[in-house]
């Protein structure tokens, strides 16, 4: 396929050489091939804009319930908010990334010396395939896959910090009130090992451009 200058030269090739023969048939060729070129043009920008539209941005916050092993089976409840990214590779699959930081802390008794302290979640990383029926009004989706999360303790004179990587699952529905806007509701385990569990209830919204 050649490129929009090598078509206009050759078309102003043809021109020179067909000018004097023929002068109305010179014209129309060179009108054709440019609404060619122009038709062209609009249908890669159009692809490039389809592409853009399977992009979608958004962020939420999320309650987390969790629950450590490690700790004697401490138990604790957090906040969090997100930021979320996304693809759609087709109506029904897409792949997503969420970071995720903690908003508050909370009190805890460390049973091997009784020292208390303020736990907190560091932050979080997640990616998901992420399955997704859809109609005019709603959705339901999946979410399964990868998580690392890193939790905080401040003592009054030091800190210290742990981190667990593993399974991440869960699943949503969510409701269209713009054009481009959506509302999710969802439930997911963020992540799920053999010395610790954290499970969440969360809302946010996403863009889809």
């Amino acid at each position: 396929m050649r490129t929009p200058r090598r078509l206009f030269a050759s078309i102003q090739a043809n021109n020179d050489s067909n000018y004097d023969s023929n002068d109305g048939s010179s014209d129309m060729r060179f009108l054709i091939s440019l609404a060619l070129v122009m038709l062209a043009n609009t249908a890669l920008a159009q692809s490039v804009f389809d592409r853009l539209d399977k992009f979608y941005v958004g962020g939420g916050l999320t309650y987390i319930d969790a629950n450590a092993a490690a700790a004697d089976g401490e138990s604790g409840e957090f906040t969090s908010t997100e930021l979320i990214g996304g693809y759609k590779y087709s109506g029904y699959l897409g792949g997503e990334i969420r970071l995720g930081t903690g908003l508050r802390s909370e009190s805890f008794v460390d049973r091997t010396n009784s020292q208390v302290f303020d736990g907190s979640i560091g932050y979080y990383g997640s990616v998901y395939w992420r399955p997704e029926t859809a109609n005019e009004v709603a959705k339901i989706y999946g979410l399964i896959g990868y998580t690392s999360i890193s939790v905080d303790r401040q003592y009054s004179s030091s800190s210290s910090s742990s981190s667990e990587s593993g399974l991440s699952y869960g699943g949503g529905v969510g409701f269209t009130f713009d054009e481009r806007w959506n509302l999710n509701f969802e439930y997911r385990t963020i992540i799920d090992t053999s010395t610790a569990e954290f499970t969440a209830v969360a809302a946010n919204v996403d863009y889809r451009f």
